[in-house]
């Protein structure tokens, strides 16, 4: 038996986590899904739990643990309350309640996170969930995911954890270089579908984009 030659080792990881249309507060009954499933509050905060155990699970057995875990808030992260007619009666949280909870949650998680990795790095963009009054009357940073990551942001340095950090887009995209490659962050509901098959609207953005930049 002759053990494989040694090709240089393993490379470091950055491992990215992808959080988006969390849509805190928002409301689904059963009745409304055929009992397939449902959606509220109290659903949220165990698969928030859900999420840290598994996370520290997979850290646990990895053969190569990454010093950096970027944490990609792509919006939504609270359902807002005047997104679309009829809304009011189907959230179980008042407007701002969501953002109470979600800072009081997401900071949490990202506190717990930063005892397993050396370096949490997050990132914000806002969805459109989140937005103030009508689409296209306000700038798209009028958004209450931008104010939930300010927030949130604002905890973490008041709390010292020294070795997590949030970059909050000053637009409604954000690119983030990552061992050489770069990642373009966007909610996506800008994104317009051809024969109603959304493939084809997210094409022609990731196209427009690599002309644009």
């Amino acid at each position: 038996f002759h053990p494989p030659k040694d090709r240089g080792g393993t490379k470091q990881e950055e491992w990215i986590l992808v959080i988006s249309d969390v849509q805190l507060g928002s409301r689904v009954g059963k009745e409304q899904m055929g009992g397939l499933g449902e959606y509220n509050f109290q659903i949220f905060k165990a698969r928030i739990q859900f999420l840290l155990e598994s996370l520290k699970h997979i850290v646990s057995y990895h053969t190569n643990p990454p010093d950096v875990l970027r944490v990609f808030f792509l919006g939504d992260l609270v359902d807002g309350s005047t997104i679309f007619k009829g809304q009011q009666r189907q959230i179980d949280l008042a407007t701002t309640e969501q953002v109470f909870q979600g800072v009081e949650h997401f900071s949490q998680l990202i506190y717990e996170l930063a005892k397993v990795f050396p370096k949490v790095k997050c990132y914000g963009v806002p969805g459109n969930h989140g937005r103030i009054g009508e689409k296209g009357e306000s700038s798209p940073t009028d958004n209450l995911d931008m104010l939930t990551y300010r927030w949130i942001k604002d905890r973490l340095a008041l709390s010292q954890v020294k070795n997590a950090s949030f970059d909050i887009s000053s637009s409604w995209f954000q690119l983030v270089y990552v061992n050489g490659w770069v990642f373009l962050m966007e909610h996506g509901d800008s994104f317009k579908g051809w024969a109603g098959i959304p493939f084809y609207g997210a094409q022609r953005a990731k196209m427009n984009f690599q002309d644009l930049l």
